[in-house]
């Protein structure tokens, strides 16, 4: 089998700021972009204050001007800042969408994200040059309480705009139901007069399983698809949403509960998983996953999760040191809930497209993240900005031949941190890369 890939993988340091310069890669246009839509996910009342985006100018030789505003609101710019070249910034937006954790604080003026209504709350982010832009729920913050259930949302730009979605939901964990906590799609408007069909899977807050229903919104207006249940089955996995203009849409399952771990967590954890997606036209065929580290010595909580988009799909899993899994004939929104074996990686193959997302992270706490296809996947310069001095762990995906072309900068300053002929894994896909 060809060796076209290869994977970084466990790669821990502890630094919040550190530039990645990646060389020889395909280009592709991801989470890089000048504008970016967002509906902000609902989440529960126990926690995930400390609202904030996190901004990295990409651009080489300009500083980045960035506007934040809330088109359908009364008050429509929020806030207007700069970015260095090269730079990160924090943007706090307790004071829009946060939910109160300390004592005298209220919820911020645009949360208001109930189920089943129109909210005038969708965010729009324009700047002038090429950034990268997320949303992260929960970061800790000096003399404040802890946010809960911390998670971070990838704004994908151009690529999560489209008038064709459907949703893949995991289907293992249930959600958490003491804090009001739940499974939701929050669906953004970019234009006036934009009417949009939903069929979900099962029963949503208002509408029953399998039956279409229409919604209309204008341009910043926003709308949450909430499942009624709390159980893994009674997630709206597979639903579908088209609109006759762009939308984005906001995947998040709030306060999923897990089971005790062979680490002494004998209770498990209670974490928010989620991500923007992105339409049916960006996906792909071809995807690869690299292990996380979630769950025991065993890897019982790397989940993978495949969502068939079109009928009769076939799907073969591969692994290193394990026999291929071949899935045949898969229905269309029909989600598989693969878990991940011990090895570095997961390489999956279909003949027709598909959503993959991904459920891993540290332990009994839980991530998740929407996972693009390799012909998707890369850029030349990445910056990572952390929320605290925390140990986390870098994964890298790059073809063999580029493993020695990489440089670490934190700061100005450049670092040696990885030894290619050691940290990377092989991945092989197959005799078509």
């Amino acid at each position: 089998m060809k060796q076209l890939f290869t994977i970084l993988s466990n790669f821990s340091f502890i630094k919040p700021f550190l530039t990645i310069i990646i060389f020889n890669i395909v280009p592709a246009k991801a989470q890089i972009d000048t504008a970016f839509w967002l509906a902000v996910p609902q989440v529960g009342v126990h926690g995930n204050q400390n609202s904030e985006l996190v901004f990295s100018n990409m651009d080489k030789t300009n500083a980045a001007s960035v506007t934040i505003s809330c088109p359908s609101s009364a008050t429509p710019l929020l806030k207007t800042i700069s970015i260095p070249v090269g730079g990160s910034v924090r943007v706090d937006m307790n004071q829009y969408y946060g939910r109160g954790l300390n004592a005298g604080e209220t919820p911020g003026t645009l949360y208001n994200l109930e189920a089943n209504q129109i909210n005038n709350n969708g965010l729009y982010i324009k700047a002038s040059t090429n950034i990268t832009a997320f949303y992260e729920l929960g970061r800790d913050i000096p003399g404040q309480k802890q946010g809960n259930n911390i998670e971070i949302f990838s704004l994908k730009g151009g690529n999560a705009l489209g008038t064709d979605f459907m949703l893949p939901f995991q289907n293992q964990y249930e959600t958490w139901d003491t804090f009001l906590s739940y499974s939701s799609a929050n669906i953004v408007a970019t234009e006036n007069g934009t009417i949009i069909t939903i069929t979900p899977t099962r029963n949503a807050v208002g509408h029953p399983a399998g039956v279409p229903f229409n919604i209309t919104l204008n341009r910043g207006q926003t709308y949450s698809l909430r499942a009624e249940g709390l159980n893994p089955q009674d997630h709206l996995t597979g639903s579908t949403i088209s609109s006759n203009k762009p939308i984005a849409v906001t995947l998040v399952d709030d306060s999923l509960q897990t089971t005790g771990d062979n680490y002494g967590n004998g209770s498990g954890g209670i974490d928010m998983v989620g991500d923007q997606i992105v339409p049916l036209n960006v996906l792909g065929k071809e995807y690869i996953v690299s292990r996380g580290l979630a769950g025991d010595n065993n890897g019982d909580r790397n989940r993978i999760f495949i969502l068939p988009t079109q009928a009769s799909t076939n799907i073969t899993i591969s692994e290193v040191g394990f026999p291929d899994v071949v899935l045949t004939n898969q229905n269309a929104g029909q989600i598989i809930n693969y878990l991940q074996r011990i090895s570095p990686a997961a390489y999956i193959k279909s003949d027709k497209p598909l959503y993959v997302f991904y459920v891993s992270g540290s332990r009994s706490e839980l991530g998740g993240a929407l996972i693009p296809p390799i012909i998707c996947t890369g850029s030349q310069s990445v910056n990572i900005v952390r929320s605290s001095d925390a140990p986390f762990s870098l994964i890298i995906l790059t073809k063999t031949k580029n493993i020695n072309d990489f440089t670490f900068k934190r700061g100005n300053t450049t670092v040696n941190l990885i030894n290619p002929a050691v940290d990377f894994k092989v991945v092989t896909p197959g005799p078509e890369g």
